[in-house]
Parts: structure tokens; C-alpha cells; sequence
């Protein structure tokens, strides 16, 4: 026999008492819940765009940037570069004792328009050296 109640009073299902369930834990696990839902909308946005400040902070960075400013390709297909930034998610470095490897998946806008490419480069001897450059 089932007995329904309300917050606070027991209820009864199938014989086995369960304990009563209070409307002050009930408003403590909602806080809970949405502070944990502030903290993440918070914080996500600003790790992202801390991982992206730094992913553009870097030699890798740099030499990509530079090598797709003077491509020939790439003034072909958007003139003359005017800005060269990180697409979202876009970049992966990996660094090591003996070198490093990055890909970038960079967006270039210039003055005939806006694309996209993807530029593989590898670390020899403490310079960064572009092994692909491809429209994405």
C-alpha cells in the first residue's frame, strides 16, 4: 500500500518506511546546484580565453602567422593580409625535451575577404618551421 504526503512528512511505499524528506535540504542541494552552474558559466569562458591568450602568445604562434602573412597562396585567396587570429578551439602545441610540434587552425581576413587554414609546424634547432599550410 502506497501513502503520498507532502515535503516533510514520511512516506510509505511497498511497506518500507523511508526517512522524511525536508524542504531545508531540498533549498540547500538547489544552492548547491546553482552555484555549481555559476562557477562553470563563469569559468569556462574565462579558461578559454586564457588558453587562447596564451596559445597566441607563442613563438609557434608567431612563426605561423608570420609564414601565412607572406604565403603566396594566401594573399591569392584574401589580398593582403590585415589580421591573423586563432579560430575557436582552433590549436593544439605539444612540447617536449627535444622539440615541439603545434597546429593551428588560423583565420585570416584581408582585403578581398575571410578563410581559414590549417598550419602544422615543428621546432628544429629552436626555430619554428611551417611543414603544412592547407585552406581549412
Amino acid at each position: 500500500m502506497a501513502t503520498l504526503g507532502f515535503p516533510g512528512q514520511w512516506k510509505r511505499f511497498s511497506g518500507i518506511d523511508r526517512v522524511p524528506f525536508h524542504d531545508r535540504e531540498l533549498q540547500m542541494s538547489r544552492k548547491v546546484i546553482l552555484w555549481i552552474a555559476v562557477g562553470l558559466i563563469v569559468a569556462l569562458p574565462l579558461l578559454y580565453w586564457f588558453g587562447l591568450y596564451s596559445a597566441e602568445s607563442t613563438e609557434a604562434f608567431a612563426a605561423a602567422a608570420a609564414h601565412v602573412r607572406q604565403d603566396r597562396s594566401t594573399v591569392e585567396r584574401v589580398g593582403e593580409v590585415t589580421r591573423v587570429s586563432i579560430a575557436p578551439f582552433g590549436y593544439k602545441i605539444i612540447w617536449g625535451a627535444a622539440g615541439g610540434e603545434a597546429t593551428f587552425t588560423l583565420r585570416v581576413a584581408g582585403t578581398k575577404g575571410e578563410s581559414s587554414f590549417v598550419v602544422e609546424l615543428r621546432e628544429r634547432d629552436k626555430r619554428w618551421q611551417v611543414t603544412r599550410l592547407a585552406p581549412a
